[in-house]
């Protein structure tokens, strides 16, 4: 099976004149926002970017998609497709209250805004959270006004893109544009990313609807997630949580293998759609912020099943409802992940 690399690596020398811009295109736009740079204004070329890159690469610690952008990069700066790419007002930010990244490219007429997923600190998981119960979060606000800034009066054709959480900042964003910037976006990609709760659903969501392209992979646990409707549903190498990485996803050409979306995800999506509306919002929300508090002093640490172990044991005096959902939809991500693991071996 071809992946996103065969791609680059196939078509590095094929000009956007000849095979124009496509969903590969933009999920390796996608996959770059995980870069682990520091901030910057200023436009740098590829090749200047790619320098400036470089210097952060010992920042990895883990993460599948940020190695996978390196390795993109490695390609990139060697191609003709990509030789007059502009990258610029790169921000990426994490402390106590947001982990939120993005960027912006420019290819001739084409601006491609970027939006970064997760990363494996624990604001990052609190912020994920809250999309259950809030709307905007923090990094939501932060994805509305960077957007908003981010297309000028004489763009002609934006493109708005992220893989995970960036999926879906890429949609609110677009949910909150004014018409005139609105009307600037020709297509909105996200890729394996949540959708939003119902009254943003019902309200806001068909201002994209048209605009909107949902990729995800057939074992999907993320992208589920969620109200969101319309799924292009493509084939992984990996299993279950691991089928959430793009370096998995397989193509052919331009284009991403069809696959059907399998029982546990559809569970899933229901879950966290019919039956979480059944939920009291208030009490969720009350019974989440309270774990936080308690678990906020390393809210720096990587997510493990630890944590989550940990999340359901401070939950278990909150309300009885409250708790068997929670509870519900913890425990069964955890084994169904871990079954499928176990058929790996």
């Amino acid at each position: 099976m071809y992946t996103i690399i065969d791609y680059l690596n196939y078509y590095k020398d094929t000009t956007v004149k000849y095979v124009k811009l496509n969903s590969q295109d933009f999920l390796i736009f996608a996959c770059l926002s995980y870069l682990p740079l520091d901030s910057f204004d200023e436009e740098k070329n590829l090749q200047e970017f790619v320098k400036y890159s470089v210097k952060f690469k010992d920042r990895l610690h883990g993460g599948n998609t940020g190695s996978l952008a390196y390795q993109l990069l490695k390609v990139m700066v060697k191609s003709k497709r990509y030789q007059d790419l502009k990258i610029e007002n790169f921000v990426g930010k994490r402390d106590d209250f947001v982990q939120f990244g993005a960027m912006t490219f420019v290819l001739g007429k084409n601006k491609i805004i970027s939006f970064r997923g997760s990363d494996r600190s624990f604001v990052s998981w609190v912020e994920n959270a809250r999309m259950f119960y809030q709307y905007p979060t923090n990094t939501q606000k932060m994805g509305i006004d960077y957007l908003k800034n981010a297309i000028y009066k004489d763009d002609d054709n934006v493109y708005v893109v992220g893989h995970s959480k960036g999926g879906n900042l890429a949609m609110v964003s677009c949910m909150e544009l004014e018409n005139s910037l609105l009307r600037k976006v020709k297509q909105i990609y996200n890729f394996d990313g949540p959708g939003v709760l119902k009254d943003e659903y019902e309200l806001k969501y068909k201002r994209i609807k048209k605009k909107l392209i949902n990729i995800i992979p057939s074992n999907s646990m993320v992208g589920v997630l969620l109200y969101n409707e319309n799924f292009s549903v493509i084939k992984s190498k990996n299993h279950m949580v691991e089928t959430h990485y793009p370096s998995s996803w397989c193509l052919f050409g331009e284009f991403f293998i069809e696959d059907s979306l399998k029982v546990f995800s559809n569970q899933l999506h229901n879950y966290t759609t019919v039956t979480l509306e059944k939920i009291d919002r208030r009490m969720l929300e009350d019974a989440m912020e309270g774990v936080f508090q308690e678990l906020k002093e390393e809210n720096t640490r990587d997510i493990s099943l630890e944590t989550i172990k940990e999340v359901l044991e401070k939950l278990k005096d909150t309300d009885s409802q409250v708790f068997r959902y929670l509870n519900t939809l913890l425990t069964s991500l955890i084994t169904v992940n871990k079954k499928e693991r176990n058929k790996e071996t």
